[in-house]
C-alpha cells in the first residue's frame, strides 16, 4: 500500500505431478493429524484443571459460609465423614 514503490512481480512456470505432490502432502497431513491429538489431550487435561480449580472454589466458599454460621451442623458433618470412611474401605 505505499504509493511510492512499485509493484513488481515475477512469473514462472511451474509442473505439478500429482503423485509427487501426494507424496509430499500425505506425510504433512500425518504429522499434522498428530500435532491435533497432542493438542486436544491437552485441551481434555486443562480443562479438567480449570473444572476442579471451579468446583474446589465453590466448595472454599461454601465452607466459608458454614464457618460463619451461628451454629455448627454437626450431624450434616458426621454423617458425611461416615459415608466418606465407608466410601474408601
Amino acid at each position: 500500500n505505499n504509493p511510492y514503490l512499485q509493484e513488481r512481480w515475477v512469473e514462472f512456470n511451474i509442473d505439478i505431478r500429482p503423485a509427487s505432490l501426494v507424496q509430499r502432502l500425505l506425510p504433512l497431513r500425518e504429522q499434522l493429524a498428530g500435532e491435533f491429538e497432542r493438542d486436544l489431550e491437552i485441551v481434555g487435561i486443562v480443562d479438567e484443571m480449570i473444572m476442579d480449580s471451579y468446583f474446589n472454589k465453590l466448595r472454599d466458599e461454601e465452607e466459608q459460609l458454614e464457618s460463619n454460621t451461628a451454629f455448627d451442623r454437626i450431624s450434616t458433618n458426621i454423617l458425611s465423614n461416615i459415608t466418606e470412611f465407608q466410601g474408601s474401605s
